[in-house]
């Protein structure tokens, strides 16, 4: 067995057992790191040249970074409406003043995450994405559902 087909038993290994660990729910931030994780190993047993495969786990980490940081924008402004909402003192042009930079960020965020896809489309050849596409695109539907309730 070579090194990646050893960390991939370790990382399905990991799964299982974290899958079977309890009643508990399983949270937004964990579904978007298995997400990750299938898309990792897809890239492992699809992309052959190494130089691609380096290239395209790089890109893979870039678009997951971009992801987090939509997340934390996503549950800081939850919170921050929270507080918004929760002070008497608040004017509608101090809420309305945060909703607007808030969604500015968003976008923007959205927009990297976009290009960061693309990007890792581009680090393919048409076999390996239409390999890839259907571990992306359910990853990408986890994610999304992840960042629903935010």
């Amino acid at each position: 067995m070579n090194s990646m087909s050893k960390r991939r038993c370790v990382i399905l290994l990991l799964m299982g057992l974290t899958a079977c660990g309890g009643k508990e729910q399983v949270s937004s931030e964990d579904q978007q790191d298995a997400a990750f994780a299938d898309l990792r190993v897809a890239v492992d047993d699809t992309v052959t040249d190494e130089a691609s495969k380096s290239e395209v786990m790089q890109l893979v980490d870039e678009l997951e970074s971009d992801v987090d940081k939509l997340r934390e924008i996503l549950v800081m402004r939850r919170a921050e409406i929270r507080r918004l909402n929760a002070d008497y003192d608040v004017t509608r042009e101090d809420f309305l003043n945060f909703a607007n930079e808030t969604e500015v960020r968003i976008q923007e965020n959205r927009r990297n995450v976009l290009a960061a896809r693309a990007r890792l489309v581009n680090a393919t050849t048409q076999e390996e994405w239409n390999v890839l596409t259907k571990v992306e695109t359910k990853a990408m539907k986890t994610i999304i559902q992840s960042h629903q309730g935010l």
